[in-house]
C-alpha cells in the first residue's frame, strides 16, 4: 500500500459548532498505526468510520458504483483547490468508500 500526503480540508456541515466545519482529508488516507478508515458514509454526509483495516488488507471495488470527488479547500478558504476521490467496495464482508489514494492500483 502507499501513503500519499495531501493537503487541503473538506467542508462539511456541523450545525452544532460551525466554526469547526472543516475535516483534514488526510483523515482519510493512511492513518498513523498504518491503518486506513472503510467509510460507511462519505465526508460532508457523516464520513462515519464503517470499520478500520491494517494496510495490506485486499480492498476489492464494487463494479457498476461511479466514484465520488469530494472538493479540497484550504482551512478556512473557499476556494476549491483540488479533490479527493472516493470509491465503494468491501474488505471481506465489509462494504464502505474508500479513498482511492489510500489504496494501491
Amino acid at each position: 500500500m502507499c501513503t500519499i500526503a495531501v493537503v487541503g480540508y473538506m467542508h462539511t456541515l456541523d450545525a452544532a459548532n460551525p466554526k469547526e466545519a472543516h475535516q483534514a482529508a488526510s483523515d482519510y488516507l493512511v492513518r498513523p498505526g498504518g491503518v486506513v478508515n472503510l467509510c460507511y458514509n462519505l465526508p460532508g454526509t457523516g464520513g462515519a468510520s464503517d470499520d478500520t483495516f491494517p494496510l495490506g488488507a485486499i480492498f476489492r471495488r464494487s463494479r457498476g458504483v461511479t466514484h465520488v470527488d469530494v472538493p479540497l479547500y484550504h482551512p478556512g478558504g473557499h476556494v476549491r483547490v483540488g479533490h479527493l476521490t472516493f470509491v465503494y467496495g468491501h474488505v471481506g464482508a465489509r462494504y464502505g468508500w474508500i479513498a482511492r489514494d489510500a489504496v494501491s492500483p
